[in-house]
Order: structure tokens, then C-alpha cells, then sequence
């Protein structure tokens, strides 16, 4: 993915648009820092975990060499998700999933854009697309446990489970290893590659949990 974003506005807050160089369908979205965004939007499509499926198949079939992230404006954070909401509405771009801007966490607003956007939902609202939506939600059935009551069995299981995540050492519940075991790892000097790859599998744990056991995450002493 080509980046178009000016240097001097990587860790600006701003509205960004990806477009492709094969048909007219583009992404916009909002973010506090614009160049962190651009990143995120790479990787995720190198992983195939993007967001929108439309724009990872598009990836998956003309590679990355034909998306651009580019600047749309500017803007205060405290803006950001009423000036993504703008160019939703009136550009309709077809890699974005969600029509609506989603929260973004930790962003304060100001009284009148708080006004602006519950204005701005309520006149989707009456729109036959905003009536299909509310329609569809209510007719779909919730997947969360809003309402459900835990068995005297099933609430003993949790709380004694929470009592053993709540241990360390070697008397942590998933532990296979000793105390004495624990201080020859953590005195161990690596002095090639693979090394901690052969040190784990003499213990029979994996090289990360060596690694955390090292760090003193994985077993306190």
C-alpha cells in the first residue's frame, strides 16, 4: 500500500481515505494519529485479518501495490468522528463495512459535536436504509448473557478457577516447573541461535514461556 500521507502530518489527528488504482471503490476513516492508522491498515491486510472483507479480498487478489492512503483533511480529535461520518454519507465508500463511524475510546467531545452527531442519527434514522438497519438489528437475535443466571455449580467452577489463576510459582495450577528448575533457566547464558529452542524442549515447555520464566512474568519465585 502506498502511502501519500506528508511527513510533517504523521502523528496528526485527520480523516483518510484508501482508494485503488483498478475500480473506484475507497475506504475513509478517522484516526488520532494518521501515520500509526496507515501501519495498522498494512499489517492487518498482510495478516488477512483486515476489517473489511471487501477491501482483504481486493488485497488478496491485486496484492498492495494498487492501494493508497492518502490525507482528506485535518482535524480536531474531538471532530474526528463527525467528519468520518460526513464523508460516508456523501462519498458512500464501498470498502467501508459499517456506514456509521465507530467510537473511538478516550476521545473527549465537545457539547455541540455530541449534539451534532445524536442530530445526525436521527435523521439517518428516518431514512427506508436507517429503518432497514433498526429493523434488522431488533429482528436479530442477541448473542451476548444479558439475562442469564449462573447455576450454584457453574459459579463455584468460576470461583475456583479464579482462585488458581490467582497463584505463582510452582503452585500455579498449569506449573511444570520446580523452584530449583526456575533458577537454572533464569541463570542460563544463551550463546548461539537455538539455544532457547533446546533449553525449553529439555524442560518440555515452549520457547515463550521460557522466555517469560526468564523475564520473571511466567513463575515468581
Amino acid at each position: 500500500m502506498l502511502s501519500l500521507l506528508p511527513k510533517e502530518h504523521i502523528n496528526s489527528a485527520g480523516i483518510y481515505r484508501i482508494s485503488n488504482t483498478v475500480n473506484s471503490r475507497t475506504y475513509v476513516g478517522s484516526a488520532k494519529k494518521l501515520g500509526a492508522r496507515f501501519r495498522s491498515h498494512k499489517s492487518l491486510l498482510l495478516k488477512g485479518k483486515h476489517n473489511s472483507v471487501i477491501m482483504q479480498r481486493f488485497y488478496d487478489k491485486h496484492g498492495a501495490g494498487f492501494l493508497i492512503f492518502d490525507l482528506v483533511e485535518l482535524c480536531d480529535e474531538d471532530q474526528l468522528l463527525e467528519r468520518e461520518q460526513h464523508y460516508i454519507d456523501s462519498e458512500q465508500p464501498s470498502f467501508n463495512i459499517r456506514k456509521q463511524a465507530d467510537r473511538n475510546s478516550g476521545i473527549k467531545r465537545r457539547p455541540e459535536t455530541i449534539a451534532k452527531m445524536r442530530a445526525m442519527g436521527k435523521e439517518r434514522a428516518k431514512t427506508d436504509a436507517g429503518k432497514a438497519h433498526i429493523a434488522l438489528m431488533r429482528a436479530t437475535p442477541s448473542s451476548g448473557n444479558t439475562g442469564h443466571k449462573h447455576t450454584d455449580e457453574t459459579r463455584a467452577k468460576i470461583s475456583a478457577n479464579q482462585n488458581r489463576k490467582a497463584l505463582s510459582g510452582s503452585n500455579h495450577y498449569l506449573s511444570s516447573i520446580s523452584p530449583a528448575q526456575a533458577v537454572e533457566i533464569r541463570a542460563f547464558v544463551p550463546e548461539k541461535l537455538g539455544d532457547m529452542q533446546r533449553l525449553a524442549g529439555r524442560y518440555g515447555v515452549s520457547k515463550s514461556t521460557i522466555e517469560r520464566i526468564r523475564s520473571g512474568q511466567r513463575y515468581k519465585l
